[in-house]
């Protein structure tokens, strides 16, 4: 299941490179969310399979123990896979959306998830008092809550250049250009963030 979300925000991602017809500002909404929760998705899928290996005997009689039991290899292929998934993420988070809002979003979403999967999945509350239960989960849940209340300085601004009033004239040039290699058409150079 985990891989399939993950391949379905992993599409959603990179739906302007497939030339979907999401426009541009839905996208760049969307992405706010889809791009943070892909990450925390690689993140902890690969926790899941790091913690896992430990309880795997590993193959004797290497490179044939491959083949005799591939399970440990394959677990070695996945966190390979879901590491250099993560890393691609984490630098495309950081190429399209401000760093002051994917880097706490991806962070609080990855820590949630992994908060789950071991309440839900791996039972790891099952000898915890109510208490520590208690602040654990609360813990969590504002985590969570901190990372959606994030807002961008402005939202409008994602993915497009910004312009300081004092640099307007110099860089007018590079802007036009980068605007019509994007396809953008829009005239927003009058647009100043302070």
């Amino acid at each position: 299941v985990g891989f399939v979300v993950l391949a379905a925000l992993l599409a959603l991602e990179h739906s302007d490179d497939l030339r979907w017809s999401l426009q541009s500002e839905k996208l760049q909404k969307v992405r706010v969310f889809s791009l943070p929760l892909a990450t925390g998705l690689a993140y902890g899928l690969e926790k899941v399979f790091n913690t896992e290996i430990g309880f795997v005997r590993p193959p004797s009689g290497l490179p044939l123990g491959f083949i005799k039991e591939p399970q440990w290899a394959g677990m070695v292929v996945a966190i390979g896979l879901l590491g250099l998934t993560d890393f691609y993420l984490n630098l495309r988070g950081a190429q399209r959306m401000p760093v002051q809002v994917f880097v706490p979003a991806s962070f609080a979403l990855a820590t949630s998830l992994l908060y789950f999967q071991s309440v839900v999945i791996f039972g790891e509350f099952r000898d915890m008092n109510a208490l520590h239960a208690t602040l654990s989960i609360f813990g969590a849940f504002m985590s969570l809550i901190g990372a959606v209340c994030i807002q961008p300085p402005r939202l409008g601004l994602l993915g497009r250049e910004l312009v300081d009033p004092r640099d307007e004239a110099p860089c007018k040039d590079e802007v036009e250009l980068a605007k019509r290699r994007r396809g953008d058409s829009t005239d927003d150079s009058n647009t100043i963030v302070e």
